[in-house]
């Protein structure tokens, strides 16, 4: 399994111009909201023991507000995070809170990709 901390994974993703191209009206009124679609993940869906996060379903989703696309993951509870930098408009917590430790290289998570891949999906 690939491995990486949270900051090069995220700041990569932002550095590349990684977002949303497809846009459809969430209904966001004033604030020029659009989402490009949500999905349903779970840790059923990546290669076993690759599942990056502390909760085991939740639906992601890629979303454009007043032209900053981000990738947001919202777990069963209603609980939404930013899982990229270019969401941080959004005032939600970061993906930091679920996002599980790498036992391997204490002081960084575990590779993002399986749920940051998935929202980016969404954008195309």
């Amino acid at each position: 399994m690939v491995r990486r901390g949270a900051t090069p994974v995220l700041l990569a993703a932002a550095a590349l111009g990684v977002g949303c191209g497809g846009e459809s009206d969430s209904g966001g009124g004033g604030d020029d909201s659009k989402a490009a679609g949500s999905a349903r993940l779970s840790m059923s869906d990546v290669p076993q023991g690759e599942w990056p996060l502390t909760v085991s379903e939740g639906e992601v989703r890629c979303e454009v507000r007043d032209g900053v696309e981000g990738v947001i993951f919202r777990t069963p509870d209603g609980k939404e995070y930013l899982v990229n930098e270019t969401a941080q408009s959004r005032g939600l917590p970061g993906i930091d809170a679920i996002w599980k430790q790498d036992p391997e290289v204490p002081g960084t998570h575990v590779n993002i990709a399986p749920v940051l891949d998935r929202g980016l999906k969404l954008c195309e």
